[in-house]
């Protein structure tokens, strides 16, 4: 079978793997240029036997990836280590997202993905919202499966005026990354939460540290040079990115019909407390994957199967996430 997937981060890049292992081919498009520069991730060791299963965890232990065996939670005085593990060997990963991405990417293509930089124009679909070919300015792309990939813009699930709904009220997160030396400090990554939210600090390579921040009640527009306050001795120091996203918890209403599935921040998005990104990005385009291959057997249930999946992952990720913000902030 022919798949198009729109979209070359890991959600889209490992289904496309995925797939390609199975024999099918995938042609993806992506409007960025690659590598593009994205925020730090950290990694849960418990992904490396996913990224084994799509080929490429060799290829990833090329990289200068640093690994960590827990993440430092703070919450006034108080400190507390939560290893990933007993066993001391299994550690994490903090690594630079463009070589991520970048990695993931290459082996598609090594496997036979054709890689479009194009900006998705259109698509033809029918009554029941079967699509028929999607447009870019220089190609018309036809398939049996179409992959939507594209993160929070949804272009694809949006060209078909499917909506999402929900689950908190709006969460604005700032990522930044600074270029500094911080080689003897920032040995595990770092929760700290206030009375106000919380910060994520950590460190991806010996000269740079990656953060994030999300305040709970307050909206306010950050200033283009804003820092945490645990950050507050490097002002002045080079930004390498800084970003905001609105990850308010909202899940796809449709997340697959007919001959199209929204895998990753497609389908739905948490905010960066649920530490599950990447892991969800992953699975989810596998989940795809698999459904698709083994179409002609399970037809029209692939779809139910593929949004109780979703749901019920959903759904328990939210009811951790209540927890641990009303354990840590009371709200």
């Amino acid at each position: 079978m022919k798949i198009v997937i729109v979209g070359a981060g890991p959600a889209g890049t490992a289904c496309a793997i995925a797939l390609l292992q199975a024999g099918h081919q995938v042609s993806i498009i992506d409007k960025s240029s690659f590598p593009r520069p994205a925020p730090g991730e950290t990694l849960h060791p418990g992904v490396e036997p996913l990224l084994q299963q799509l080929g490429v965890l060799g290829k990833l232990k090329q990289y200068d990836f640093l690994r960590m065996d827990g993440v430092l939670s703070r919450r006034g005085d108080g400190e507390i280590f939560m290893p990933y593990h007993d066993n001391e060997q299994w550690q994490g990963y903090q690594f630079i997202r463009e070589d991520f991405d970048m990695a993931l990417l290459a082996h598609a293509q090594s496997l036979g993905a054709e890689f479009y930089q194009a900006n998705p124009q259109s698509i033809e679909h029918d009554n029941n919202g079967c699509i028929i070919a999607l447009h870019c300015a220089e190609k018309r792309f036809e398939a049996d499966y179409f992959i939507d990939a594209s993160g929070q813009r949804r272009w694809l699930t949006q060209s078909l005026n499917i909506g999402t709904s929900p689950h908190s009220h709006q969460h604005i997160v700032y990522y930044g990354q600074l270029i500094v030396d911080v080689s003897e400090r920032y040995h595990r990554p770092e929760m700290t939460w206030d009375e106000a939210g919380w910060t994520w600090i950590a460190r991806i390579k010996n000269d740079r540290l990656s953060w994030a921040r999300l305040d709970i009640h307050g909206h306010e527009r950050k200033p283009r040079n804003w820092l945490p306050t645990q950050l507050h001795q490097y002002a002045g120091m080079n930004f390498s990115i800084r970003q905001a996203r609105d990850m308010t918890w909202r899940i796809v209403d449709t997340p697959s019909q007919a001959n199209y599935f929204a895998v990753g921040d497609a389908a739905f998005v948490l905010d960066p407390a649920s530490s599950h990104g990447v892991l969800k990005a992953l699975m989810s385009g596998i989940m795809v994957s698999h459904l698709i291959d083994n179409v002609g057997t399970l037809g029209n249930e692939a779809h139910t199967i593929y949004a109780q999946w979703l749901k019920q992952w959903f759904e328990g990720d939210v009811t951790k996430l209540r927890a641990l913000y009303q354990n840590n902030h009371g709200s």
